[in-house]
């Protein structure tokens, strides 16, 4: 929660300042983002972004955002892990599994981090999958399971080919697509002041540095909001705008999930094994395996075809 941090740094700066909760049961949120969206949007984001934009939306009509600013200056962590690639690389599957599966309980990042090395395109698709792409198949219906599979993509192997791949494919085909349709669903404009060509044509002049620690990424525009904005601020550590999908979809929306991945139309629309769907929403439930960010693709991919295929209200 940003929100006392946010507060000091508007009062700094001499600006109003408004906080917009996540309800308790954000069901109506969720059903709202897939509304939105006329493609089977996964990006569990978009459901606050469009919570928030139901707020904006009833005073403003453009908001300035801070997208970019990672792909621009060198903010996720995940380029700097890179390095970490061909040695994790090298430690034999009947080793990996084991242990990451002891780190999911004691330490899930570096769970993650240990299956993102096996993956068939690299650490840094690895790094960026919901799931890897074996645990996907597991989860395919009749209509998908027959579909061959894709060949592997080498992806990026350093952080200055992070970036760039990052800026040709995640900014415009997920990020920029989420805010554009979230906000718009109420008529809010979004703008991106870091990805303005001139400070995207000064920030590729600089010399890529960084690192995992806290505080140690974007350390060029660190620099000036330590100067000019908050210097307290600059030296916090990186946060997601991220929906806590474990959280609630082990609790509240359970029930949509449930409805939805478990229905009759679901199972005889193929998408997905209604079987091994149960036994995912029971794992997570009682807390065996943390598959919130699963769960809600797929509840996306089903409030989608419903929508579009289906032609009903959802």
């Amino acid at each position: 929660d940003e929100g006392r941090r946010a507060a000091r740094t508007a009062e700094r700066l001499g600006l109003p300042h408004l906080t917009v909760p996540c309800p308790e049961d954000p069901t109506p949120w969720v059903l709202g983002a897939a509304r939105a969206f006329d493609e089977p949007f996964a990006d569990a984001s978009a459901v606050p972004t469009w919570g928030l934009g139901k707020v904006a939306g009833a005073t403003i009509r453009a908001a300035l955002l801070g997208t970019g600013g990672d792909e621009v200056f060198g903010g996720y962590r995940r380029y700097w892990l890179l390095g970490a690639g061909p040695w994790l690389r090298a430690v034999p599957a009947f080793v990996r599994a084991p242990v990451a599966a002891v780190l999911a309980r004691a330490a899930p990042p570096g769970a993650r981090l240990l299956r993102a090395s096996a993956d068939p395109e690299g650490l840094y698709r690895g790094l960026q999958r919901v799931q890897a792409p074996s645990d996907a198949r597991s989860l395919m219906g009749t209509r998908l399971r027959g579909l061959p599979e894709p060949q592997p993509i080498a992806g990026p192997t350093t952080a200055e080919e992070a970036m760039a791949d990052d800026r040709r494919r995640y900014l415009p085909y997920d990020l920029l697509v989420k805010e554009d349709r979230a906000l718009m669903a109420h008529a809010v404009e979004g703008r991106h002041p870091f990805l303005d060509r001139r400070v995207a044509a000064a920030a590729a002049r600089l010399e890529v540095r960084g690192g995992t620690g806290r505080g140690r990424q974007k350390q060029v525009l660190r620099a000036y909001v330590r100067e000019v904005i908050d210097p307290d601020l600059a030296a916090v550590g990186k946060r997601g705008f991220a929906f806590p999908c474990d959280a609630l979809y082990a609790d509240t929306l359970l029930p949509l999930a449930e409805d939805t991945l478990l229905s009759a139309r679901a199972r005889e629309r193929g998408f997905t094994d209604t079987t091994a769907v149960r036994a995912m929403l029971k794992d997570h439930a009682i807390g065996r395996q943390d598959r919130g960010a699963v769960i809600h693709v797929l509840v996306m991919l089903e409030l989608w075809a419903r929508k579009t295929l289906d032609r009903v209200s959802v």
